[in-house]
């Protein structure tokens, strides 16, 4: 009834008979087109996206597992495999394919801490407080760090351009900003609210199937300077703005010898692959104001950066 229900509701809405969990079986499992936004092995769900969503309460999740909770009456402790089965199916399907998310996991923990409960009621009173505290100030901390400092550069970039962007060249509105960075990087016109003309390397999924099919994106990192040559012949065809990361610079610095820096912003303690730790936006020398001052951007606050600093000069000894 519910299935037929959300039918109709969305037939209704589209316009036409459309049934979602079909559409989403086609898209992601018989197209696959979720790896167009990246593949993980099929370990991941056990070996990073739960030990990343339980954080402490993994460790009673394994003692639950492991042994029964003597005396409880609860149904988690009676019958555990009852509450574990939705769990292990949920992941052997998502296991199987490429594309892993750890929101999709959500779905499962409610079924986790049930099975957790038992096993963290066992323990006295004093280690129940300490264990409380523990949880507590570590996800704080954490869910602190992760919004606050981690991977933060482009959304601070996306509000300067949004707020100043205008002001970096002398041709104020109707400046032009080009995103050399992977897909998805940046929040985009959620957060910049201006009429500035926004150029970034698309990853339109491949929908026709075509097996010589390439994504923009992997045809610039591919040859970055080919890609820029190509589509950037002509001086007049430059853009106004550019905005990357800082891994970058080697790879494209001729093509940036016309173009002065205007702010580089924190982006992360832990560079990767594509995503460097600061995000770079240079204005064309020919029309750069001096709003374009090469200022350094971090919004994050000090004592996280303090804190991680010490933690990579601890493990480095």
């Amino acid at each position: 009834a519910v299935v037929v229900l959300c039918v109709i509701i969305d037939s209704v809405f589209y316009g036409s008979v459309t049934i979602t969990p079909l559409n989403f079986f086609i898209v992601n499992v018989y197209n696959n087109l979720g790896v167009n936004y990246g593949t993980h092995p099929w370990h991941w769900y056990l070996s990073a996206g739960l030990p990343a969503l339980l954080g402490p309460l993994i460790f009673p999740l394994v003692v639950s597992l492991a042994s029964r909770a003597p005396g409880r009456s609860s149904l988690a402790s009676r019958d555990p495999g009852r509450i574990l089965l939705p769990v292990v199916f949920n992941l052997v399907c998502l296991s199987c394919l490429p594309h892993k998310e750890m929101r999709f996991l959500q779905s499962s923990l409610p079924f986790l801490f049930l099975l957790i409960a038992p096993t963290l009621s066992k323990y006295f009173t004093s280690l129940q407080r300490m264990l409380e505290v523990i949880f507590v100030v570590g996800n704080v901390c954490g869910a602190l760090f992760l919004s606050l400092v981690h991977q933060r550069g482009v959304v601070d970039a996306a509000l300067f351009i949004g707020s100043s962007g205008a002001e970096l060249t002398i041709k104020g509105e109707g400046v032009e900003l080009l995103q050399l960075m992977p897909c998805h990087s940046t929040p985009l016109y959620s957060h910049i609210h201006t009429n500035i003309s926004t150029r970034f390397l698309e990853c339109t999924p491949n929908l026709q199937n075509d097996e010589s099919y390439r994504e923009e994106a992997d045809i610039f990192y591919a040859d970055p300077e080919s890609w820029l040559q190509n589509n950037f012949s002509q001086d007049s065809e430059k853009p106004d703005l550019i905005m990357y990361f800082d891994v970058l610079t080697p790879t494209i610095k001729r093509y940036l010898e016309d173009y002065t820096v205007c702010a580089t912003f924190f982006h992360t303690m832990f560079p990767e692959g594509k995503v460097g730790g600061h995000v770079v936006i240079r204005a064309k020398k020919s029309l750069a104001t001096l709003a374009c001052d090469n200022r350094f951007i971090d919004g994050s606050p000090r004592i996280f950066r303090d804190i991680v600093n010490i933690f990579k000069a601890v493990l480095k000894i």
